[in-house]
């Protein structure tokens, strides 16, 4: 629906043919004056308005990926990388840089062909269990390719940044992305009630980066973590049915 208007073609213009008045004349036809173009008409005006806003969310994309580059030039790359990290690579089949920066305050995840891990400054004070929940989240990103999943939705989200729906389509997006990683967590880990609290543990990640999958996204925290205790398992019927 969005995108029919652009590509249809733009009719052509009707050109009115007069007769002369003279009855020798019957016959022949002349063009009507030209009429004077509008030089600013509503349609030329609402789609300014949607390529300029298109243009800025493509630059505050773009100025996303080169603030985490930026992190990334910057931190500490972690060698040798923890025994922890090193398992679960082996276990997930999943490879990943993982680096060290004081300069976020949660785990970030992104790239593709060498997908880098920031942990935050204050990792190694966290629990033992917290390290393993977030190292197991940030690894299974990896192996998904969430990092191209998300450049696309951030793509797409800055186009069509004037569409309420959108909005709301890809939070909820977001939102089922990180309770999928959250139940494979707790699928490997068999520990639920510490995920738990690694989530509550790292509640203030402090950064919010648009084009990077986070462990945690602070309006989204209290809906993960309901799902979580929950623990609805749904039965093969209801999943079928649904």
């Amino acid at each position: 629906c969005l995108v029919l208007p652009a590509v249809q073609p733009w009719k052509p213009d009707v050109i009115v043919m007069k007769p002369l008045s003279p009855p020798a004349e019957i016959g022949k036809l002349v063009p009507p004056e030209p009429q004077p173009e509008e030089p600013f008409s509503y349609q030329r005006i609402a789609l300014g308005l949607i390529l300029a806003g298109a243009a800025v969310r493509l630059s505050m994309l773009a100025s996303g990926c080169l603030r985490l580059r930026g992190y990334r030039r910057r931190a500490a790359v972690l060698h040798p990388q923890p025994q922890i990290a090193a398992q679960w690579q082996r276990d997930l089949d999943a490879r990943a840089l993982f680096c060290l920066s004081d300069e976020i305050g949660g785990p970030v995840t992104f790239g593709w062909l060498h997908p880098v891990i920031l942990l935050p400054g204050r990792f190694f004070l966290m629990s033992e269990h917290t390290q393993e929940a977030i190292i197991c989240h940030e690894l299974l990103h990896v192996k998904r390719r969430d990092w191209l999943v998300t450049l696309v939705e951030e793509c797409a989200g800055s186009i069509l940044w004037f569409h309420p729906a959108v909005w709301w389509l890809f939070s909820r997006i977001r939102l089922r992305r990180e309770q999928t990683v959250d139940e494979g967590v707790i699928q490997l880990t068999r520990q639920r009630d510490r995920y738990v609290e690694a989530l509550l543990e790292v509640a203030d990640p402090g950064v919010d980066l648009a084009p990077a999958p986070l462990f945690l996204r602070e309006r989204h925290v209290v809906l993960r973590i309901g799902s979580l205790v929950q623990e609805v398992v749904m039965s093969k019927r209801r999943v079928a049915f649904s």
